[in-house]
């Protein structure tokens, strides 16, 4: 990077550091004290200067700031009991790990900011690994890199208000983001991409979190996954907002596990072309196993032959005025909405131009035309195979779109 871009002031990062504080505070949390910036470059010569500019290419030390050459010796760094505030500049850094004692550090990466695991994940490392670190009135902020290389990129566990934001985060061996038994944490801002499981995975009690504005794409596995497999699951109350989920290799957000991730919502995402590997089956752009979960106002969009745009396995779960259009390529299956289970309710939804039906329910039961489950004013236009289909039931009066515009099979 040119030195003319190299020095460059606090002012940009302090603005997203008070944006984060204000959210607190309206929610009525206090913001801790900091202590001064900590400055890290890896040549150990960038300076704070007294008009609180970071000088990634200064060889002196002014205004009594403290340098380092790594970011891990930074968060080692005693700033007698306060957080640490970091800077980092441009440069390469190896793998970090921040636990319980290190306090409730704030790390911002200038553009050019690499975290590296040097060892290509083979050895079972982490880019960046966060354990123990959790308080009811601070917060752990990770922002603003480039984090590769690692078995995880980041690795959060038994932690609670991390924040990781603005990062890119790709070829890492497994998981691009991994929140294990994390609570009250955000995912948001980054690009998650060419991971070698999943993108972004929840799991193990990881309770209240938000994933919201993410760009998660061709990751070999699902783009964002909650995986429960406790009875009665744990992994609950998360969030997923407005997060662009593209060509993953399996599911584009999966409400996943032997038991199913439940009480979860999912409002205004746009999964495209998801189920992209088509060595795995049954894959597509939203799957639903658990219970109690609320999807409104995602959109479903281009899936491969015979992908679906929404497969809901679990019972008692919500769909409401979700569009899935263009789904299952040149078919021959490919459904806009696929249910297999009893108990959901599917209101004013849209399934337009699928390779399949807009609806097929494999179940039946005492709701909606002999089905198992509850349809309201759901639209269906111009499917390949017909407006809906119910399998379990055969076809007959009592169609689940309103309008059909296109019949039931014979």
């Amino acid at each position: 990077m040119e030195h003319s871009k190299n020095r460059q002031t606090i002012t940009g990062i302090l603005v997203s550091m008070i944006l984060i504080f204000a959210t607190f505070t309206i929610l009525g949390e206090a913001v801790a004290s900091h202590a001064s910036p900590l400055v890290v470059d890896d040549d150990g010569e960038a300076s704070v200067d007294s008009s609180s500019q970071a000088d990634c290419d200064s060889d002196t030390t002014v205004n009594g700031s403290t340098t380092f050459d790594s970011i891990q010796a930074a968060i080692d760094y005693d700033v007698g009991g306060e957080s640490h505030f970091i800077i980092v500049c441009p440069g390469e850094y190896s793998e970090i790990v921040i636990e319980s004692d290190d306090g409730f550090d704030k790390i911002y990466g200038f553009p050019g900011a690499i975290i590296d695991e040097d060892d290509d994940g083979d050895n079972g490392v982490d880019a960046v690994e966060i354990n123990g670190v959790c308080s009811s009135t601070d917060r752990l902020i990770l922002d603003g890199f480039e984090i590769k290389n690692g078995e995880d990129g980041v690795d959060v566990e038994d932690s609670c208000r991390v924040f990781i934001q603005d990062n890119n985060i790709h070829d890492n061996t497994d998981d691009g983001v991994k929140f294990q038994n994390t609570d009250d944490s955000w995912i948001h801002r980054n690009e998650v991409h060419l991971n070698g499981d999943e993108g972004i995975e929840l799991e193990d009690n990881s309770n209240n979190n938000f994933i919201g504005s993410n760009r998660v794409h061709d990751n070999v596995a699902s783009g964002i996954r909650i995986d429960e497999d406790d009875d009665p699951p744990t992994s609950i109350n998360n969030v997923i907002a407005q997060n662009i989920v593209e060509n993953n290799g399996d599911w584009g957000i999966c409400l996943c596990g032997s038991e199913g991730a439940s009480n979860n919502k999912a409002r205004g995402n746009r999964a495209i072309g998801n189920g992209a590997d088509v060595t795995i089956g049954g894959s597509g752009n939203y799957k639903v196993e658990g219970t109690g979960n609320i999807l409104t106002s995602n959109k479903a969009l281009s899936t491969i032959d015979g992908r679906d745009g929404f497969r809901i396995d679990g019972s008692g779960n919500t769909l409401k005025q979700n569009l899935a259009k263009e789904n299952g390529g040149a078919g021959p299956a490919g459904e806009g909405f696929q249910v297999t289970a009893t108990g959901n309710t599917l209101t004013k939804n849209k399934a337009i131009e699928n390779a399949g039906f807009g609806i097929q329910d494999d179940t039946a039961g005492a709701g909606t035309a002999g089905t198992g489950n509850t349809y309201t004013l759901n639209t269906c236009d111009d499917n390949d195979a017909g407006g809906s289909f119910r399998a379990a039931v055969g076809p007959g009066d009592g169609f689940l779109c309103s309008p059909q515009n296109a019949p039931e099979p014979p």
